[in-house]
């Protein structure tokens, strides 16, 4: 395998471990082993500016990025994305990203795996309703004063990680910092929703979706049967499907098959693996199972797509 062929995969450890370009100015800070925070960080062009995703590389943590100055192409999975002053970046786990091009960039950051997310408890549910737009989000837009407020407190959590560890409330501290964070993204997410035209249904129904999505992260791979993920919630697959319908306005098997077809689109443009491969990895029983699929939903055969 080529070594810019390569399925290529960064942790937070990975990252810890690297070193920061040459040009690179600003200022950064490991909290604990699961968060680093990064601010007015300027670094240089093109390929250059992030070598670390010259080649496609698939993000295994939260990647949070301001963008202050300057612009940058970048592939996030199968997606175009510009980022560029005033602008801030969501990359989730399980994206494959890329740095295009780019032109001199200051950013601030902040950079967490799946531990920390979890300790922080953030609440989605005001938002499950709208779960599918804030799962699609990637580039998103704000205002100067969005901007200004936003990098402002990315400065108090890095005040507060800086302090001294053997403090009173410390923790509390630096986790209060990082809980703020998180409502004030989605605070102005949700002033943009057009919110008027969604409807909102039950909290238990937004809270079976919410463990259906999670489930489905979790085995896409290897379960693309509706009754699997209601057997785990304890439901009838029926049940499951009207609740997905009412709260998405898609059906169960319409999820399941764009977790599948994102991962399979992944594998057959950035990864050296043979179709048969991917067929395999992907949990179907053969080459001609996967490439049926794979052409019912993509309209043309993985052979085809990857040409």
């Amino acid at each position: 395998m080529k070594k810019d062929e390569e399925l290529r995969s960064l942790s937070l450890a990975k990252l810890m471990e690297m070193e920061m370009p040459s040009d690179a100015e600003g200022k950064s800070i490991i909290y604990g082993q699961n968060c680093i925070v990064v601010q007015n960080m300027k670094t240089g062009t093109g390929s250059q500016m992030l070598p670390i995703f010259m080649y496609p590389t698939r993000v295994n943590i939260v990647l949070i990025v301001l963008c202050l100055k300057g612009s940058a192409d970048l592939q996030c999975d199968l997606q175009h994305c510009h980022i560029e002053e005033n602008t801030l970046f969501i990359c989730k786990p399980g994206t494959i990203l890329q740095v295009l091009s780019g032109r001199c960039i200051e950013i601030s950051a902040i950079v967490m795996d799946m531990s920390m997310q979890e300790e922080l408890n953030i609440s989605f549910q005001k938002l499950l309703p709208h779960y599918s737009r804030l799962e699609k989000l990637t580039v998103f837009p704000l205002s100067i004063d969005e901007c200004v407020r936003f990098n402002t407190m990315i400065g108090f959590l890095y005040d507060s990680i800086s302090g001294n560890p053997s403090q009173l409330f410390y923790h509390e501290c630096v986790r209060s910092q990082l809980v703020s964070l998180a409502y004030e993204f989605l605070a102005i997410f949700s002033r943009n929703l057009l919110s008027a035209e969604e409807k909102t249904y039950s909290t238990r129904h937004q809270d079976y979706f919410r463990q259906f999505i999670n489930l489905l992260g979790l085995h896409f791979r290897e379960q693309r049967r509706i009754s699997y993920y209601a057997s785990q919630l304890n439901i009838t697959p029926k049940y499951l499907g009207t609740i997905v319908m009412q709260t998405t306005g898609r059906p169960a098997s319409a999820w399941v098959n764009e977790y599948v077809m994102a991962e399979a689109r992944t594998l057959l443009r950035n990864s050296s693996l043979s179709i048969q491969e991917i067929a395999y990895a992907l949990n179907f029983p053969n080459q001609s199972f996967f490439g049926k699929y794979f052409k019912a939903h993509a309209g043309v055969s993985p052979s085809a797509f990857r040409k």
